[in-house]
């Protein structure tokens, strides 16, 4: 199976607006992804992650939003900008007629 990646938001909503007529269940998934830290366990790699698949070929959005080290004020702050960006994504994709969903798409098998 093949897929394309991007990183820049805008990009990728351009692309699924093109896509928009041979989209699958004419769906896109988005979510936020956590790895911890390998080094330092306390510590966990953010990114914001957004797909859809076409004949079985994945489109996505993989984009890091930076680290989560406990629980701060800044950290607060950071959480809230991650949440607008979501929401501003499935907002711009709901507007172009996707149904939007949680989750997202395994590469491989």
């Amino acid at each position: 199976m093949s897929h394309v990646r991007f990183s820049d938001i805008q990009a990728f909503v351009e692309e699924a607006e093109r896509d928009r007529v041979v989209i699958d269940r004419n769906m896109v998934r988005t979510t936020f992804l956590f790895t911890q830290s390998k080094q330092y366990p306390a510590i966990q790699f953010i990114r914001l992650e957004a797909g859809y698949t076409i004949d079985g070929h994945i489109v996505k959005l993989v984009r890091e939003m930076g680290t989560k080290v406990g629980s701060s004020p800044v950290e607060k702050a950071e959480r809230e900008q991650r949440e607008k960006i979501i929401a501003d994504l499935r907002d711009q994709l709901e507007h172009l007629g996707f149904e939007v969903r949680g989750g997202f798409f395994e590469e491989g098998e």
